[in-house]
C-alpha cells in the first residue's frame, strides 16, 4: 500500500493568467484555445477520463473545490491525459482532493523532451517550485530549443 501524499498541499488559485501561461508553455505545439476545465467529481470522473483518453498529450492542472492548484503534470502516452489522471485518481488522497482538471492540449506528436520542458516552464511561470511541497518538475532550461523553436506536426485538434 502506498503512503500518504504528503506533497499534496494547497497551491495558488487558478486565474485566467495562469491558464494562459499553461497554454503558452506549449508554444506553437499547443492545440485549441484556453485550457479546458473538466470535472472530476464522484459522478463525473469516469466520463472525464474517457473523454481525456482521446487527448494523447498535454499539460494539466488538477484543482480542488476552491479552484486551487493541487497538481501540475504532463501526459504523453497511450491512453492520453485520461490514463495519467486515472493513475492519480487511484490514490484515495488525490481522488479526494481533485475536484477538476484544466487541460492544455498539445500536438500529439510533441517529443518527450518538449513536453517535459513545457511542464518545467509552466512550473516556473506559475511559481510552483517549492510551493507544492516536495513535488519536482523537469528543468525548463532547454525550453527555447525544444518547445519555443518547434513547429507543429500539422495534426488537427479534436473537434
Amino acid at each position: 500500500m502506498r503512503g500518504l501524499d504528503t506533497e499534496l498541499v494547497v497551491g495558488p488559485a487558478v486565474t485566467r493568467t495562469s491558464l494562459l501561461l499553461l497554454r503558452s508553455a506549449l508554444g506553437m505545439l499547443a492545440f485549441a484555445g484556453m485550457p479546458r476545465r473538466y470535472p472530476l467529481g464522484p459522478d463525473t470522473w469516469r466520463t472525464t477520463l474517457d473523454e481525456l483518453a482521446d487527448v494523447p498529450s498535454g499539460l494539466y492542472l488538477a484543482v480542488d473545490d476552491a479552484d486551487r492548484v493541487r497538481w501540475l503534470g504532463k501526459a504523453h502516452r497511450a491512453g492520453g491525459v485520461g490514463a495519467r489522471l486515472g493513475e492519480h485518481l487511484d490514490r484515495p488522497e488525490r481522488a479526494a482532493a481533485f475536484a477538476a482538471v484544466y487541460v492544455a492540449e498539445a500536438d500529439p506528436y510533441i517529443s518527450g523532451p518538449a513536453i517535459a520542458a513545457a511542464e518545467g516552464y509552466a512550473a516556473d511561470g506559475l511559481q510552483l517550485r517549492g510551493r507544492l511541497g516536495p513535488r519536482t518538475w523537469p528543468s525548463a532550461h532547454n525550453w527555447a530549443v525544444v518547445v519555443g523553436a518547434a513547429r507543429p506536426s500539422g495534426a488537427r485538434p479534436r473537434a
